[in-house]
C-alpha cells in the first residue's frame, strides 16, 4: 500500500509513537497480568474441584467396601445359621433312628427271651409235647422275627424317605440362598 502522508512521516511523531509503545506495552503487561492472575485462579478452582471430587471418590469407595463388608458378614452369618439348622435337623433324625433301633432290638430280644422260657418250661415238664411245642415255637419264632424284620425294614425305609426329604429341603434352602 502507498503511504498517503508525506514522505517525512516520523518527523513530530517520536514522542507519539514513544507514548503508543508505552500504553501498548502497559496494555501487553495488563493482560499478561490479567491473563496470569486468571490462570493461577483457575488453577487454585480446578485443583479444589479435584480434592472434592477426589474426596468424594474416597467416600464412596469407602461406603461401598463398608456396605460389601456387611454383606459378607450376613451371608456368613446366614451360613452358619443353616449349618447349625441341618446339623440340628440330622442329629434329631438320627437320635430317632437309633432309638427306634434300640426299641425294635430290645422287643425282639424280649421275644426271644420268652419264647425261650416257654420251651424250656415245656420241655421239663412233658417230653411226649416237647416236639409239639417246640415246632410250635420255632414256627412262631421265626414268624416273630419276620415281622419283627419287616417292622425294622419299614422303619429303616421311612427313616431313609425322611432323610431324603430333609437332605431334598436341605438342598432347596442352600440353592434359595445362594440367589
Amino acid at each position: 500500500m502507498e503511504n498517503k502522508h508525506s514522505a517525512n512521516t516520523n518527523v513530530g511523531n517520536n514522542s507519539s509513537t514513544d507514548n503508543v509503545s508505552k500504553v501498548s506495552e502497559t496494555i501487553s503487561d495488563t493482560f499478561t497480568d490479567v491473563k496470569d492472575a486468571t490462570v493461577e485462579k483457575l488453577s487454585d478452582v480446578k485443583d479444589a474441584v479435584v480434592d472434592k471430587f477426589t474426596d468424594i471418590k474416597d467416600a464412596a469407595a469407602d461406603k461401598l467396601s463398608d456396605a460389601a463388608d456387611k454383606l459378607s458378614d450376613a451371608k456368613d452369618a446366614a451360613a452358619d445359621k443353616l449349618s447349625d439348622a441341618k446339623d440340628a435337623v440330622v442329629d434329631k433324625f438320627t437320635d430317632i433312628k437309633d432309638a427306634a433301633a434300640d426299641k425294635l432290638s430290645g422287643a425282639k430280644d424280649a421275644v426271644v427271651d420268652k419264647f425261650t422260657d416257654i420251651k424250656d418250661a415245656t420241655a421239663d415238664k412233658l417230653s411226649d409235647a416237647k416236639d409239639a411245642v417246640v415246632d410250635k415255637f420255632t414256627d412262631t419264632k421265626d414268624a416273630a422275627a419276620d415281622k419283627l424284620s419287616d417292622a425294622k425294614d419299614a422303619a429303616a425305609d421311612k427313616l431313609s424317605d425322611a432323610k431324603e426329604a430333609v437332605a431334598d429341603k436341605w438342598s432347596d434352602i442352600k440353592d434359595a440362598v445362594k440367589k
